[in-house]
């Protein structure tokens, strides 16, 4: 598994997505957390009131009295059921079928909107802002894009972030998407880098891109992805070669180890049309069903073949002259 030179730039984090851990530098200061008014700048737009210890718990002592004397008069700050209840609504509003189990309010926005962190009974937590019209963001797909603006200058505001230990999840949520779209290697690295669309690193093996399908889930293995010219950040090249070893198995072209491929089209039967080129010995035509078996095999070296969509390009093909070059 490839390991992106990026990942200096998340910090403490040891890959693209090692959601198990918090991400110190992307901390937001939170009214009833603590942290200091410096990171909040740091991680965002979203900015707020800084409530003191004191306040919260409505003692005075030498160190805060005077502080104290200032606030009189204002509102007292949301308890943490407050908080939940705030968050509960805005996800019910906006459909996210996230179950609230705790909220933090980050801060506010405009005219006083609330800004909340949303950790949920299952699946990604939220960003959630009271806004007109309101809005929810999944902690999974702000970290996606963060990585990705990343890509492109490492020095970029990637703006608010999720930061609550249970919201550090990513690896269990996008693991079980890809279980329901079929994967089944030991997965080690995810990402989120496009809406409903996530990148999952195998351990020695080809990756996949997951994406989501209706009510369902759909994997496509990154050397189809890069055939098609896209690419996978935690898959090797010699990982996507060594993934036609599955389609291939129990075929005449098994003991072909994959050097070259291209995507040729799709034939009546709806079965993906493929030239794979050999490390040795001949190449195939193959005839691929969800990516995931070869139903049919046509040798490059059988005179027949080239009646398949003109026939092999990569490999020489047996009784077909060659196309002269172009003067």
């Amino acid at each position: 598994m490839f390991k992106s030179p990026l990942t200096a730039c998340i910090g403490a984090v040891a890959a693209a997505v090692l959601f198990t851990a918090p991400v110190a530098a992307q901390t937001t200061a939170t009214p009833n957390s603590g942290q200091t008014e410096e990171s909040n700048r740091a991680s965002g737009t979203v900015t707020g009131e800084r409530v003191l210890p004191g306040r919260i718990a409505g003692q005075e002592n030498g160190n805060n009295r005077r502080e104290n004397r200032n606030q009189r008069g204002r509102p007292a700050a949301p308890t943490p059921e407050q908080n939940r209840l705030a968050a509960q609504a805005l996800a019910d509003t906006l459909s996210t079928g996230c179950q609230v189990t705790e909220a933090t309010l980050l801060g506010f926005r405009g005219e006083g909107e609330g800004v909340y962190e949303a950790v949920c009974a299952s699946g990604p937590g939220f960003i959630l802002s009271a806004t007109t019209p309101p809005s929810a963001n999944d902690c999974i797909g702000l970290f996606g894009a963060g990585y990705v603006a990343r890509e492109a200058d490492p020095a970029v505001d990637v703006g608010i972030q999720c930061v609550a230990p249970a919201n550090q999840n990513a690896m269990v949520v996008v693991s079980g998407y890809a279980q329901r779209a079929g994967v089944t290697c030991q997965i080690d690295e995810v990402l989120a880098f496009l809406v409903d669309r996530y990148e999952i690193g195998c351990a020695g093996e080809d990756g996949y891109w997951v994406d989501k399908d209706g009510d369902n889930w759909k994997a496509e293995p990154c050397w189809n992805v890069t055939i098609t010219g896209d690419r996978c950040r935690f898959t090797t090249p010699e990982e996507s070669k060594a993934g036609w070893t599955r389609v291939l198995a129990d075929t005449e072209a098994a003991a072909c180890v994959v050097e070259q491929a291209r995507r040729i089209g799709v034939d009546a039967q709806q079965l993906v049309v493929y030239e794979v080129k050999c490390a040795a010995g001949d190449g195939f035509l193959v005839r691929v069903e969800n990516f995931r078996t070869a139903k049919r095999t046509h040798a490059c070296s059988d005179p027949n073949t080239f009646a398949i969509a003109r026939g092999c390009q990569l490999t020489p093909q047996a009784g077909v002259p060659e196309t002269p070059a172009a003067e």
